[in-house]
């Protein structure tokens, strides 16, 4: 363990030494973890934890997180985008009035920095204080679509002519972007330097999301051309090529999850069960590495085999999401069983009785905090999927008591 203390001191600020984060720390050297209350009381907590990320800047986006080292960063484009149709889905599911109006104005704030050419800025908006994004308003591929998703989201919910014009840009120069083959090489964040992205599926949901909300048959054709390159490269294992930040890298469990629920997704709005099945091979794989070991390593390479020795929280809420939607497509509740028992233990790490209100609610980008995925970071894409997780979990397992009860109700009585 001394090699554990070495990397906190090397690391350590004034930030890093308050009582609560030292506790934080303390709890993840000795595996030490909270229990687990009903779902609806870790679904209310990571949301109102979404919703301080937005009120500690004005509600001028989502903190990109919390850090242990530095506190609250600058707002984030890309994952405020996304957060917007998870805000909206606990609107309607907890009936609090305060989450829709926050998508909606967050959906308002992402209009208001579009760039000109329709596109999405990479990195922070403003200043980045860390030196990852050298350049400001670079438009990036990924977290346009990104956005768009939360403008689609937001269309559906109220008519808008601002969301409406920045949803068209957006898909347009998504469109305009693609490669012959269906792929995007160009448009790539500062923060990765692969050539190709297979989780760039993400993208392609968005696009069909966009498709469904305007009709227009471009945005649809382009995500299937996207499927179509994806599915030509993947390895009979399951493996998908160039799903990793960089070419000469295993991927992090969150960017093969991201693929996988791309995949999942594109195959729901674009009915191409194709696609489905191509989720299947790997999401299994991981599955089966969950149950046998209960928990999942930071990184899986090509060969499956597994990298990095800790766990990438964000990665593990998106693989639940990906398995329940597997299990409401096959109808098969293995899916749902394993996906219940990843909940259980991202509900244990999720620190609900700390007396810091920046971290109560939240989650960490890795196990133990300071593991390489986001180190010593609580991120808001964490937490959002997360939400999203408990609120599949909390959907499915409503619907699978209502079969019950239906099915009940109709059977006929033994003593009758």
């Amino acid at each position: 363990m001394p090699h554990v203390f070495q990397r906190l001191l090397h690391l350590a600020s004034p930030h890093l030494l308050k009582p609560s984060h030292i506790g934080l720390m303390a709890s993840d050297l000795l595996r030490i973890h909270g229990p687990v209350h009903e779902t609806t009381v870790h679904l209310r907590a990571v949301m109102d934890w979404l919703f301080r990320s937005c009120g500690c800047l004005h509600l001028q986006g989502s903190s990109a997180g919390y850090s242990i080292t530095d506190g609250w960063r600058p707002a984030y484009p890309e994952t405020t985008g996304y957060i917007i149709p998870t805000l909206l889905r606990y609107q309607r599911y907890a009936g609090d009035e305060r989450f829709r109006s926050l998508a909606l104005t967050l959906a308002d704030w992402e209009s208001s920095i579009q760039l000109p050419c329709g596109a999405v800025q990479g990195g922070y908006h403003g200043r980045d204080p860390f030196g990852v994004f050298k350049r400001s308003n670079v438009p990036v591929v990924f977290n346009t679509g990104m956005v768009l998703l939360g403008w689609t989201r937001a269309l559906r919910e109220a008519e808008s002519a601002q969301t409406w014009h920045s949803l068209r840009d957006a898909a347009d120069w998504l469109v305009q972007m693609q490669e012959p083959d269906g792929s995007w090489s160009k448009g790539r964040s500062e923060a990765t330097q692969a050539t190709r992205y297979s989780y760039y599926t993400m993208v392609a949901w968005s696009l069909a999301e966009a498709w469904s909300v305007t009709g227009c048959e471009a945005y649809r054709a382009a995500a299937e051309r996207f499927v179509d390159w994806v599915l030509s490269i993947q390895a009979p294992n399951g493996f998908i090529p160039h799903m990793s930040f960089s070419d000469d890298a295993p991927p992090v469990l969150h960017t093969i999850c991201y693929t996988l629920q791309g995949l999942v997704e594109c195959g729901i709005r674009l009915d191409r069960p194709d696609c489905v099945e191509a989720a299947v091979r790997p999401a299994e794989r991981l599955m089966r590495a969950f149950e046998r070991h209960g928990r999942l390593h930071g990184h899986y390479n090509e060969r499956w085999e597994p990298e990095g020795e800790y766990s990438c929280v964000t990665g593990e809420a998106q693989l639940s999401i990906v398995l329940t939607s597997l299990a409401r497509i096959k109808d098969d509740l293995r899916y749902f069983n394993t996906a219940l028992k990843i909940n259980d233990t991202l509900k244990q790490q999720q620190p609900m009785r700390t007396g810091n209100p920046d971290m109560r609610g939240g989650v960490r980008g890795s196990l133990p905090v300071w593991g390489e995925y986001s180190r010593l970071n609580f991120p808001n894409w964490a937490a959002k999927f997360y939400a999203d997780a408990l609120l599949e979990e909390e959907t499915y397992m409503n619907q699978l008591m209502f079969r019950i009860s239906s099915e009940a109700g109709t059977r006929p009585r033994a003593d009758a």
